[in-house]
């Protein structure tokens, strides 16, 4: 019998974060090695930190964690605004259901060129008040909060055959 091949929360979570409007930060699960490349307009990092899938239900309910991070290279001053601006997006789109469409619509999560089943995200919101993060490289501007996010994948998963 072959395998379906399911996403990760982490994955759900940087497809969804990608596809807000007006968002053009990148957003991955790590930091691009070269600055460089997000220098411009910021970037995003998503990690799993929590949460509980349902017991009876295939709903997924991860707590994940939202980095905003931004940096001028060559200035000493870490462009703390920037990264804010980052996370303030997300949690307008954790709000944004009616006008915007960026939840409760079918979205496609595509990671390494594999292109998985389509998920819904039924709900995300902001958990912690997004926060400075002052453990990094001075020339970084890194803020933090939590985010939960419901979701379920749309296509059968074959769990009885």
């Amino acid at each position: 019998m072959p395998v379906t091949l399911l996403p990760s929360a982490e994955q759900v979570a940087t497809s969804w974060i990608s596809t807000i409007g007006g968002m053009n930060a990148g957003v991955a699960t790590q930091l691009p090695d070269d600055a460089t490349k997000w220098e411009t307009n910021g970037f995003i990092t998503v990690s799993v930190v929590g949460g509980s899938p349902d017991q009876y239900n295939p709903i997924r309910q991860p707590v994940l964690q939202i980095d905003g991070w931004a940096v001028r290279i060559g200035s000493s001053k870490p462009p703390w605004w920037q990264a804010s601006t980052l996370l303030e997006q997300v949690r307008m789109a954790c709000y944004d259901i009616r006008y915007s469409g960026t939840l409760m619509r079918p979205l496609t999560v595509v990671s390494r060129g594999v292109t998985y089943p389509p998920v819904r995200v039924m709900s995300a919101w902001i958990m912690q008040e997004p926060r400075r993060s002052y453990t990094d490289a001075g020339d970084y501007a890194r803020y933090i909060c939590e985010m939960q996010m419901h979701w379920i994948t749309l296509s059968p998963i074959g769990v009885n055959g």
